[in-house]
Parts: C-alpha cells; structure tokens; sequence
C-alpha cells in the first residue's frame, strides 16, 4: 500500500531555522531588546512553526495512510487544510491519500479543491495541476481486478485480507464494497473496540453492522465509546446479541446516559447478553434502568462499586421481566433491600450469582425466586452455567464462598431444605450452630436427606459434620465428596463407606489422625469394587494427616485410579510413595506432587515406565532436581503431554 516518492512527506529542515531562532530569543531577551524579542517571536510563529504544525500533520496523515488507517489520515489532512487553507500541502496529501487507495476520482476532486483555494501565483500551485492531470490518467487506466477476476478468486483473496484492509476496500467503491461483504460476513460476528485506531471499525458501521453479534467496548477513548452507542442507536447494529461493555469504558459516563439508555432500547429485539463493569463509586446507571431498557435480554452481568445507587431504583415501576434467566451481580455490598425487588420482577430467572452479599439476601432468595436452578453466593470461584433447555423444578447447584467467612446456617438451611430433593451440587462454609441450636435443627429439619446428591464439598466442623452425615446417610447418588476441615475423620469415613463407591475424594486440611484405620478398609473395598470398574478414580489428598505409607498403599489397589494430587503429606516416607508410583505408575493418567520432602529423583525415575501417564505437575519438591526431571522428559519410554514444573531445585547449569 506504500506510496511513490511524491507521495513522501517534506523533511523537517525548519528544526535548524527553530535552533538558530531560538538563541537569538535568549540573546535578546538577556540584553532586554523587547523590540527584537517581538520581531524574533513574530518570525517564528509566521515562519517557522506554522510549517513545522503542517510538516508533522503531513507526517502523520502518510503513516496512517500506509497503515490503512485512512479514517485517522484524512482527519489530519482536514486539519492541515483548516490551518493552512491557502497552502497546497493539505490538498495534496488528501489527494495522494485517495490515489494509494485507487480512488482517482476522490483524488482529482481533492486536487480541484486545492486549485480554487490556492492562489494562482502560489509557487507550487504546479504540483496540485500535475497531480490533478496524472490522477485523471490513472483513473482512465484503472483495472479493477474484482470486475475481472471471477467472484471465487477474489472472495478467497478478501477472506485473507487483516480488518483494516478490508475496511478499506470496502470504502473503495460501490462494487467492491458489495463483493468484500460477501465474502468477508464472519469476519464482523465478533469486534472489540479497544483503541483509537479502532475508529474505522465504528466507520464501517453503516455497511458491516448487520453482520455484528458479538461487541466489546473496551476503550478509555470518550468518543470512540459514544461513536458506538451511537451506531447502536442509530440501527446500523441490528443483529447484536452479546455486548460486552469493560470498566475502562464506563469512565464518565454520566453525559452519554441518554445514549446508552437510548442505544439499549434500539437493541432490544435481538440483545440477549449484556455484561457491563461500573467500576466506579458513582454510578449514573442502575440494574433499574438495564432492566427497563433491556426487557427481553435473557442473561445480564453487573457489577459495580457501589450498590447504594447502581442496585437502588424503584422496580415498582417495572414491569415483569419474563425473559431474564441469568443475572449475574457484583457489588460492595448487596443487602435484602436490593435484591428483593429484583427478584420479584424477575421470577423466571433460573441462574442467580451474586458476590457481596449479605447473608439476609437469602432470605429473599429462599421466598421469591422460586425458578432459581443455580445459585452463587458470594463464591469467588467458578460457578457452573445454565444448560439451556426445558427448566427443571428446583434448586440444583448451591455454591457459597469457598472458604473464609461462613456462611449462618440459619439463613442457609431452609434455602437447602425446602429443595433437599432437586439439590444435586452443593458447596457450603457454614457457621457452626451452638449446642441448643443443633438439637433444634435436628428436631426442625429431622427428615433432611439429600437423595439427590451427586457432588458435594463442605467444611465439616463440630456440629455441622453430624447435620451432614444425616443428610447424605442412606443418599445412593453421591459420586463426588470433598471434606476441607473435617471435625472428626473417623465417623465421616465409616459414614462415606456405607454409601456406594465414589469417584472423587478429596481432603484437605484434616489434622487429625483417627480415621486412618477407616480409611484403609474403605479403599480396600474399592478396590474390590474396582474389578468392575465401577470405584474411585480421582483422589485430592492436600495438608492431609490422615495420609500415610499404609493408606497409599491400599489406595494403590484401586484399579480405577487415573488422577491423583498429592500435597504436603508429611507422614508419606520415600519407600512409601516409590511403592505407590511403582503400583500406579500403568494407571494413573494424570499426577500432580507438591510441598512433599520425601519425593526424590528416583521417584520420578520410576514413572518412566508408564504406559498411561499424559500430564505431571510438579510443584515445590525440595528434593527433585533438574536432572530428575530432564530423566522424566527425555526418557524413550513414553511420552509426556503436558509436564509442569514450579519451585523444584535447579543444578547451576
């Protein structure tokens, strides 16, 4: 797309001219000659600065130009004109600008701009009249290659074409803009605004709109921004389903409110996913108004900084919300007095997280959102999606905070116990209640079973673990238990035992040691189990001292096990993990190790031999050495997908 010579912007040679004026400033302003400091000030504004503002707009306008940024290089071209109306410069650039892009006919009107706005006598007036005559010989002799070619040849050369190209060729003509939005219709389902030179998407609206589904706004660039929603409220984005609208973008938003609200309204036939981040203490929109806006969008994400007035709003004033399924909200605080009006309007949502709430939040959610399938509660983990289908009656999929601030049982509880028949994932930090309040649990919720159980991860601590034992007793569905903080291991493992075999286990933190007896004989019957190939397959055994040589090594009798982690096992000895390697090494698929001193080089000697190994983590092993690990890699035994390798000692070579 580079230009011939002419096309080449002048040299800076004014910065000489500016040195030498500059001394004589300094000169006259020390000796106090005002006269001359006038004379010298005049001269260098008239004569030297203004060429030096039209030599770096020129600068700037080719480089956009060779870029193909033609949007950016005609702005700066219209401002060499606007500065400098009765100098060539501008009208030249313009018009070799439209000739690198093979508009001839753009260019010669540029070129007859410049000849009536430039003075006849103009010492290069000469170059605007050579440059208007070669233009109307190129425009003569011009071959349009997409007139040529056939549609099959140039619709592969368009789909090649980066999108600032295409954006260009589209700007072109007619014929061409019709050919390359033929072939070029994938390249728009999904745009991200990002930065300035961004711009030409937003220009390209009018053609390659309709195109668009997917859009993120993620730019600080004020006008960038509003050019969007303008094109959204102008209707150029019919077809738009998913905006995405970033932190970075919300900044001083409180003059674009009647765009945005205006944009959101145009959308709202096709808009079905909005996620928008108010990362801001003052918040010019609330959840009101989205859900005013958006009354057909199934699935909505907000999060902002302050819920004082983003989560405020009469909602009396809403109509029903039938369509919202999936509302997502993050806040600073998010009390009853909130949500509660949300959930009123909205009752068909089936997939509801929240992170920042107050545990009264519950409350609302327990008597108001009666659809709800999934549930998040502050939980900064992952938080499993919506299968979209026909809906299932109940609560499914509980998750609180994994770890840290409990969550009060008594404003949990009923939430588990009026859907203990649909539940079927459930993750939950509970406080622990006082000795009067278990037997009145116990008495309140006496019928409390969890048959439908099939994963659950709880921190089980004094007077929580025996309300979950009775809950699960008897529960013929559980695949998948993970216990963070058990109070006593022994009765929970006998308890665990009764019930069919699991295919996950996980423990972590458990510093006692009295359910290690329990545990053998439960591995032992899975591994009778496993003859069938029905028992556990994935074990998560993490700062776990109920894990010793004798437990792995009635672990290591499971024929089922593929996928062990293994971490911070302090009473795990060399011979026995080498024993356990030695026995697994054709079973397990994947390994993770970590924080263990008593694994060493040898033991990773020992799963060179493996037939089924695919991925190994290794992480903070004292005693593993570069070397150990190199064995591991290049041993022609078998071959490793994936190894990970954090924290292990490296030789000084």
């Amino acid at each position: 797309m580079g230009g011939d010579s002419e096309a080449m912007p002048n040299g800076l040679s004014t910065f000489e001219s500016l040195r030498d004026v500059v001394k004589q400033l300094k000169y006259a302003v020390k000796k106090r000659d005002y006269d001359l400091t006038i004379r010298h000030t005049t001269t260098a504004i008239d004569q030297i600065l203004e060429p030096l503002i039209l030599s770096y707009l020129d600068i700037r306008a080719y480089t956009h130009a060779t870029q193909g940024k033609i949007q950016l290089a005609l702005k700066d071209v219209e401002r060499m004109i606007e500065h400098a109306p009765g100098e060539p410069d501008g009208y030249l650039r313009k018009a070799e600008i439209f000739s690198m892009y093979g508009r001839q006919t753009c260019a010669i009107e540029a070129y007859d701009d410049g000849l009536s706005n430039v003075a006849a006598d103009h010492k290069r007036v000469r170059k605007l009249d050579d440059g208007r005559a070669k233009a109307v010989a190129d425009r003569n002799k011009t071959v349009d290659f997409f007139a040529l070619l056939p549609s099959e040849i140039t619709s592969n050369i368009t789909s090649r074409l980066p999108q600032a190209t295409i954006t260009a060729c589209l700007m072109t003509s007619k014929p061409w803009r019709l050919q390359v939005l033929r072939s070029t219709a994938d390249v728009w389902r999904s745009v991200s605004i990002n930065e300035e030179h961004d711009s030409h998407l937003i220009s390209t609206a009018p053609f390659v709109g309709r195109f668009v589904e997917n859009l993120v706004i993620n730019t600080a660039n004020k006008g960038l921004r509003d050019a969007c929603f303008r094109a959204i409220k102008n209707g150029h984005l019919s077809e738009i389903r998913k905006l995405k609208i970033t932190a970075v973008s919300c900044d001083n938003l409180r003059h674009s409110i009647a765009t945005i609200s205006n944009a959101l309204w145009q959308a709202r036939n096709t808009l079905k996913f909005l996620d928008i981040d108010l990362d801001m203490h003052a918040n010019p929109i609330t959840l009101s108004d989205i859900l005013l806006s958006c009354n057909t969008t199934t699935d909505i994400f907000f999060s902002c900084k302050s819920s004082k007035t983003a989560l405020s709003g009469d909602y009396t004033e809403l109509e029903m919300h039938h369509s919202l399924t999936n509302l997502q909200l993050t806040a600073d605080t998010i009390k009853r007095k909130h949500i509660e009006g949300v959930l009123q309007r909205c009752q068909q949502l089936r997939r509801l997280v929240m992170c920042g709430c107050d545990p009264t939040v519950l409350e609302s959610v327990n008597k108001y959102a009666t659809n709800l399938e999934i549930l998040g509660y502050n939980c900064t983990g992952l938080v499993p999606e919506l299968a979209y289908g026909d809906p299932q009656p109940g609560l499914r999929v509980l998750y609180t905070n994994d770890g840290g601030t409990k969550v009060p049982i008594e404003n949990l509880f009923p939430l588990i116990y009026r859907n203990m028949g649909t539940l079927e994932d459930l993750q939950a930090v509970l406080s622990s209640p006082t000795e009067l309040e278990l037997q009145q649990f116990f008495a309140n919720y006496r019928d409390l079973k969890l048959e439908n159980m099939k994963r659950l991860v709880v921190w089980p601590q004094i007077r929580v673990q025996p309300l979950i034992m009775r809950a699960i007793r008897g529960v013929l569905t559980l695949k998948h238990l993970h216990v963070v903080e058990p109070f006593q291991t022994d009765p929970l493992f006998k308890a665990v035992m009764r019930l069919p075999p699991l295919t996950t286990l996980g423990i972590t933190h458990a510093r006692t040691k009295t359910g290690r007896s329990s545990l053998i004989q439960m591995f032992r019957t899975y591994a009778q189990f496993s003859a069938t190939g029905n028992s556990l397959r994935s074990v998560q055994f993490r700062y776990c001292d109920e894990i010793d040589d004798s437990v792995l090594a009635a672990l290591a009798g499971i024929k089922t096990l593929d996928d062990v982690t293994l971490c911070s096992l302090d009473d795990v000895t060399t011979a026995g993990i080498n024993s356990f390697l030695e026995k697994t090494r054709d079973l397990l698929k994947n390994l993770a190790l970590a924080e263990m001193s008593s694994i060493t080089d040898p033991s990773l000697i020992i799963l060179t031999g493996s037939t089924s190994l695919t991925t190994v983590e290794l992480d903070s092993l004292p005693n593993v050495t570069d070397q150990g690990i190199c064995d591991l890699i290049e041993s022609q035994d078998f071959s490793l997908a994936v190894v990970k390798v954090d924290g292990c000692v490296l030789t000084p070579n």
